[in-house]
């Protein structure tokens, strides 16, 4: 049987997912990523420190990807945590998301966030992925 690879992308709070997870096993330090492995009978999860911001997340979760081949990438991140439910760091879904930093209102009037082409400035989750997550894990909370 093959292990699944989990890539796990860490922004800001690498102390708190490596105290949770307790030490890793080996520790990759390459092309300027810290990676911790953490690895049993089904799974080996690969947590990577990407740094603060949307483009770190994006090119350490391609860093997972090219190198390792992960199957699937979960973002540890303050997602939410703004809100009085994601207040004590539950584990959560995200329904749709916005680039907040993308703007292009004096351009072509689009509100901010909403690219060209688009009905709306939010991004929605593919439907049958967030079904297949809440499925799994039905104490989600969808944010």
């Amino acid at each position: 049987m093959n292990k699944k690879k989990i890539g796990v992308v860490v922004a800001v709070e690498i102390d708190a997912v490596l105290s949770k997870y307790g030490e890793s096993g080996e520790v990759i330090k390459t092309r300027g990523y810290t990676v911790h492995t953490y690895e049993n009978e089904a799974f080996v999860m690969y947590v990577l420190d990407s740094g603060p911001g949307e483009i770190a997340a994006a090119a350490g979760t391609q860093y997972l990807i090219s190198e390792f081949g992960v199957d699937m990438i979960l973002n540890f991140g303050a997602v939410g945590a703004l809100t009085k439910e994601m207040a004590t760091a539950e584990l959560c879904v995200v329904e749709k998301e916005i680039h907040y930093d993308f703007d292009t209102t004096d351009w072509n009037g689009l509100p901010r966030g909403q690219y060209p082409g688009q009905p709306s400035p939010y991004i929605p989750t593919d439907a049958e992925l967030l079904d297949k997550a809440v499925e799994i894990c039905p104490t989600l909370l969808k944010v």
